[in-house]
């Protein structure tokens, strides 16, 4: 897993978790039981709700152009792994939010909102992983796998344009393998 320093410099973890050179590791992990409609399993790569990704309290602002590009993706991050959609909608992404996918171009938080719903669809019950998560400038980069009881993704990659405290621009990637009793 590869995360960014804030000096630019990429660095391995072998934990499984984002290393920031730091600010993460003062946020506390959730356990299971802290996380909002979290049903837990004995599976151990469904913690967090599957996605492995420290959650904690980021303090947002009143004004969202004050939060840097970090924060934003951070936010992001960890709301969809509360599976808080509505708030993560509502305070990452821009009204005007434009997402390009395989699947077309998407306009707005509504079809964002219908963009999440057709990956819960298409994975249902899944674990994700972040295993690269990169932020320079105004520009983020995802690359993600996830493993459900009836489908896999291996390669998983997002991009993200970040300006004023939202994302403006989005770009998705991922194929979903549906699995049999083989895989």
């Amino acid at each position: 897993m590869f995360a960014l320093q804030p000096t630019g410099t990429p660095v391995s973890t072998a934990d499984g978790h984002i290393d920031d050179g730091g600010l993460l590791d003062q946020v506390p992990e959730l356990s299971d039981a802290e996380i909002p409609g979290h049903q837990h399993s004995s599976t151990p790569a469904s913690r967090n709700c599957g996605r492995r990704w420290h959650a904690g309290t980021v303090t947002i602002s009143q004004t969202p152009s004050s939060r840097s590009p970090h924060e934003v993706l951070h936010d992001h991050l960890s709301l969809a792994a509360a599976g808080d959609w509505q708030t993560d909608l509502e305070r990452n992404f821009d009204e005007d939010i434009v997402v390009l996918t395989g699947f077309g171009i998407f306009t707005g938080r509504d079809q964002v909102r219908i963009l999440a719903e057709l990956l819960n669809a298409q994975l249902p019950g899944a674990s994700f992983d972040y295993t690269t998560v990169l932020v320079h400038a105004e520009m983020a980069f995802l690359e993600w796998t996830a493993r459900g009881p009836t489908a896999r993704v291996r390669d998983g990659a997002d991009s993200f344009l970040i300006r004023d405290g939202r994302i403006v621009s989005q770009t998705i990637h991922y194929t979903v393998e549906n699995l049999t009793d083989d895989t």
